[in-house]
C-alpha cells in the first residue's frame, strides 16, 4: 500500500512540475513576443531620452488622464457589485476596487492572471465561492468585448478611410498573390479541422467528457451561466444602473485618450474621432495575450495616429507616453490595493 501511494503521490508532482514548467514556457514566451515588437517598433529610438522627454510633456493632462482611468475602474468595480446581488452576496464598492486593482496589476505580469486574482481576493475578503465569482467576471468580460465591438462597428462608421488605411499598413504591406492564396488554404485547414473535431466529438463523446479538461470547460461555462444569470435577474433598478456604468465606463475610457493628446504640442490638435479609433485599437492590443499589451499596443496606436497626419517618432512617443501612464497606475493603485486587502477583514 505505501508503495503504491509513494507512486501516486510521485506521478502527480510531476504531473503538477510539468503543468508548472509548461505555464512558465508559455508565459515566457508571450513575454519575450511582447519585448520583440517593441524592440521592432523602437529600433533606433534613445529610449533614455524618451523617458527624460516625459518629464517636458504637459502633465496637468497625463494626470487628468490618470485620474479619469482610475474613476472608470471604480465604476468597473460598483458595476461588478450588482452582479452579486442575485447570487445573495452584499459586497459594496470598497472590497471589489481593491480586487479590480490588484487583477491589472497581475494581468500586467502575467497575461490573463488579472481574472482569476480578483476571484481569489474576493474569496478571500467576502467568502464568495470562486465559481459564482469567475462567472460574472466572464460574463462582464464578454460584455466588454460586445461593447469593443460596437466601438470597433462605429470607428469603421465613422472613420473608415483612416482605418482603412491603418488596417493596409499592417496587414497588406508587401502582399503577393502567393499571400493572398494562404489565406484561402489557412481557412480551408480551418473548416477541415472543424469537421475532424466534430466527427472526433461524435464517436467519442463519452470519453472526452471523463476528461479532466473537458470538466474543466463545462465548470467555467457553468459560471459563465450564473453570471450572465446574475445580470438577468437583477432588478429594473439595477439593471438600468449595470447598463449606465457600462457606458460610463466605456465614455471614461474614450476621454482618458482624448485628453492626453493635450500633453503633446504635436497631437494636440487631434480630434474626439481620433481617439475612437485610438481606443478601438487599445481594446483589441489589450486583448492580445501579452503583458499589459505590450508592443502591441505601441505598434497599433502609433499606426493609427500616423495616419491622422502625426509624425513617425512623435507617434511613437504618444504611444510610449499613454501606455506608461496607465503602467503606473496599475503597478502603484494595484500594489496598495494589494496591501490593503491583506489587512481587510474577511466578511461572510
Amino acid at each position: 500500500m505505501n508503495s503504491s501511494g509513494e507512486k501516486h503521490s510521485n506521478t502527480k508532482q510531476q504531473i503538477i512540475m510539468k503543468i508548472n514548467f509548461l505555464s512558465i514556457l508559455k508565459y515566457s514566451i508571450s513575454f519575450l513576443i511582447a519585448i520583440a515588437i517593441f524592440a521592432y517598433i523602437y529600433q533606433g529610438q534613445d529610449l533614455g531620452k524618451m523617458f527624460s522627454d516625459l518629464l517636458a510633456t504637459k502633465w496637468q493632462w497625463i494626470a487628468l488622464s490618470m485620474s479619469l482611468s482610475l474613476l472608470s475602474h471604480v465604476g468597473r468595480a460598483w458595476r461588478w457589485s450588482l452582479m452579486f446581488k442575485p447570487l445573495g452576496f452584499q459586497v459594496g464598492i470598497y472590497r471589489p476596487f481593491l480586487a479590480v486593482m490588484v487583477g491589472y496589476l497581475a494581468n500586467f505580469i502575467l497575461p490573463r492572471m488579472g481574472e482569476v486574482t480578483r476571484c481569489t481576493i474576493l474569496q478571500r475578503t467576502n467568502s464568495i465561492p470562486f465559481q459564482q465569482s469567475f462567472g460574472t467576471v466572464i460574463a462582464e468580460r464578454a460584455i466588454d468585448f460586445i461593447c469593443l465591438v460596437i466601438v470597433t462597428l462605429l470607428t469603421i462608421f465613422l472613420e473608415f478611410d483612416k482605418l482603412e488605411s491603418v488596417l493596409n499598413d499592417i496587414f497588406n504591406q508587401g502582399q503577393t498573390q502567393e499571400a493572398s492564396n494562404l489565406k484561402w488554404i489557412l481557412l480551408g485547414i480551418v473548416l477541415i479541422g472543424s469537421l475532424i473535431a466534430l466527427g472526433i466529438w461524435t464517436f467519442f463523446k463519452k470519453k472526452i467528457q471523463a476528461l479532466d479538461i473537458y470538466k474543466k470547460i463545462v465548470w467555467i461555462l457553468l459560471g459563465l451561466r450564473d453570471g450572465f444569470m446574475s445580470v438577468l435577474k437583477l432588478d429594473k433598478q439595477d439593471r438600468v444602473l449595470f447598463f449606465v456604468h457600462t457606458f460610463a465606463i466605456w465614455f471614461l475610457y474614450l476621454v482618458t485618450f482624448y485628453v492626453l493628446f493635450f500633453a503633446l504640442t504635436e497631437t494636440s490638435g487631434l480630434d474626439i474621432y481620433c481617439a475612437l479609433a485610438g481606443l478601438a485599437m487599445s481594446g483589441v492590443a489589450i486583448v492580445a495575450p501579452v503583458q499589459g499589451g505590450i508592443g502591441v499596443y505601441h505598434y497599433l496606436i502609433s499606426k493609427t495616429l500616423e495616419t491622422y497626419g502625426i509624425g513617425e517618432n512623435a507617434a511613437k512617443f504618444f504611444a510610449f507616453m499613454s501606455h506608461n501612464s496607465q503602467v503606473i497606475l496599475w503597478i502603484v493603485v494595484g500594489s496598495i490595493c494589494l496591501l490593503l486587502s491583506l489587512l481587510v477583514k474577511k466578511s461572510n
